[in-house]
């Protein structure tokens, strides 16, 4: 019997490994299927919200997963948290839509995390008994959430990175806080605890009403809500304030004076309030120095001395933050889209067309602002081709290359880390043709021979496309120039250029074979009408 058991599970076994077309009409998953990345992904947060459950209630309608843009979202989500002062279990948080957003696997360099919530909704119930009075004292019985928006966007490579977080409570107010940080991370050295070394390019706090201030101006004494006597009001509190905040921090034992950039903030603030109190829509609160600065914040300086800090940011309150005063005119606008656009000085041509680019200044349209650009790239504006090959560079590539190629040769900031990203994405044939393009011929320029450290020179330039036009071909002919004479670097570079041909594709090694051998020809060419092994071995 053991044996007849053993005989009829091998002929099932056989049975359903050679009937592909039964298992096709079952339609079974394979195990394949089982490790598809989103069905990974799903099954890692479905075991985190069943932890999470042992804490709180939750429950979700759906999760929708896109592993390629890093995309997660959770739609009609239902959480108790059981609070302890909650003895009733009525505080009930809700919310259509959570989605988190992460950098996704088409760009390894980008670090990022986008928290949203959509619909979000709790009553007066989930806050602490103490808290409740504030939420009547705006006449509110609930927190409608209508949008909740928190995004660190980080790039690996540069340490840059932007922070932006958003919250509307409905009928009260609209916050919203932005931060460029031209450098972000930590430092822990010497076994120390983990430090922020941050250097931030500027930040804006805005806070929209919605119906809020109606709500809080009755509370508020007289003279802060009288446009007349606002502004001493506002300079009395602000000065006392400031000058016990000074004291704390210097641990003085009387109130410190203000210093001149404290002066000016308390200035800004006493002409905002009054022109608010006129038109209660919005205040913001930003630093004073221009984005295209940055400022190191030293933390650990800033608890011993306050003034430093206000030194440092520069802190203004107004009513509109700076990036809408750089709102571009409308006549501007309509000049640079119409057929007077030639007419526009070239540093205004520039700043439209990266503002129709961005979408920052005016509404983006990315064809108008290449038709504003593309005449000031071909003359040699390396600001206008480097945006031009950034906006390319998804939809365009190769156009991309040969714009990125001239902002290089032009000494522009970001075009060398370009071109390395677009020869992961263009063909080496493609590569080597758009360099000789904007290059020409491998042949060294006699000016460049004089010396080793001359010929070394235009080796790495010609290689790294800072300061030239990249070009392979001339780099190698130069390369093998200096790697003839003995120069280590020179054989280094030629022996990359080597590698980047060897791991081509054979359409992308072919190429590089003539242009190899052209490459050779102009190096020995100058190699003996020059007679540089006399000129050379002397060890310059």
């Amino acid at each position: 019997m053991p044996r007849l058991l053993q005989r009829t599970g091998l002929a099932l076994s056989a049975a359903l490994c050679l009937s592909p077309a039964a298992a096709r009409a079952q339609d079974w998953p394979s195990y394949l299927d089982m490790l598809r990345p989103d069905r990974l992904i799903q099954y890692l947060l479905q075991t985190g919200v069943m932890a999470l459950r042992s804490q709180v209630d939750l429950r979700y309608g759906g999760i929708s997963i896109n592993p390629v843009t890093g995309y997660v979202s959770l739609t009609d989500i239902e959480l108790w948290p059981l609070f302890d002062w909650d003895e009733d279990a009525d505080c009930r948080i809700a919310a259509e839509r959570m989605s988190i957003r992460s950098g996704g696997i088409e760009n390894p360099d980008r670090m990022r995390l986008r928290l949203q919530i959509s619909g979000g909704s709790a009553p007066a119930s989930c806050l602490p008994p103490d808290m409740r009075p504030m939420l009547q004292a705006v006449r509110l019985n609930a927190i409608d959430l209508p949008r909740l928006t928190v995004d660190i966007d980080y790039q690996i490579s540069s340490a840059e990175a932007d922070l932006h977080v958003y919250g509307e409570v409905a009928q009260l107010a609209a916050v919203d806080l932005t931060a460029d940080f031209s450098y972000l991370w930590f430092e822990a050295r010497d076994g120390e605890d983990p430090m922020p070394v941050a250097f931030l390019s500027g930040a804006a706090l805005s806070v929209e009403n919605l119906g809020g201030w109606q709500a809080l101006q009755p509370m508020l004494p007289p003279p802060l809500t009288d446009p007349a006597t606002a502004p001493a009001a506002v300079e009395e509190m602000l000065s006392g304030l400031l000058a016990e905040a000074n004291r704390d921090a210097a641990d003085a034992e009387q109130p410190v004076p203000l210093n001149a950039a404290q002066q000016a903030f308390v200035a800004s603030a006493a002409s905002a309030w009054p022109a608010f109190l006129q038109d209660p829509t919005r205040l913001v609160l930003e630093t004073g120095y221009s984005y295209d600065e940055d400022v190191y914040l030293d933390f650990a300086y800033y608890e011993g001395d306050l003034t430093a800090l206000f030194d440092d940011l520069l802190p203004r309150l107004g009513r509109s933050a700076a990036r809408q005063r750089a709102i571009l005119p409308a006549a501007l606008l309509r000049q640079g889209l119409g057929e007077d656009a030639d007419a526009l000085p070239a540093d205004a041509r520039l700043a439209l067309g990266r503002a129709l680019l961005k979408g920052e200044g005016a509404p983006r349209d990315r064809a108008a602002g290449m038709a504003l650009l593309t005449p000031l790239a071909e003359t040699g504006e390396a600001g206008a081709a480097l945006a031009l090959a950034r906006a390319q560079e998804q939809a365009d590539p190769g156009a991309a290359y040969g714009w990125a190629l001239l902002a290089g040769a032009a000494g522009e900031a970001g075009a060398g880390a370009l071109l390395d990203r677009l020869e992961r994405t263009l063909p080496f044939d493609a590569v080597l043709a758009l360099q000789s393009a904007r290059a020409g011929a491998p042949a060294p320029a006699p000016e460049r021979l004089a010396s080793l450290t001359d010929i070394r020179a235009a080796a790495v330039a010609r290689f790294t496309g800072r300061g030239e036009t990249r070009a392979y071909a001339l780099a190698a002919a130069y390369a093998m120039l200096g790697a003839a004479a003995g120069d280590a670097e020179c054989a280094d570079i030629l022996a990359e250029i080597d590698e980047r041909a060897r791991h081509a594709a054979p359409d992308g090694q072919t190429a590089w074979q003539a242009a190899e051998r052209a490459a050779s020809a102009a190096a020995m060419q100058a190699w003996l009408a020059r007679d540089l092994p006399a000129q050379l071995s002397g060890g310059n």
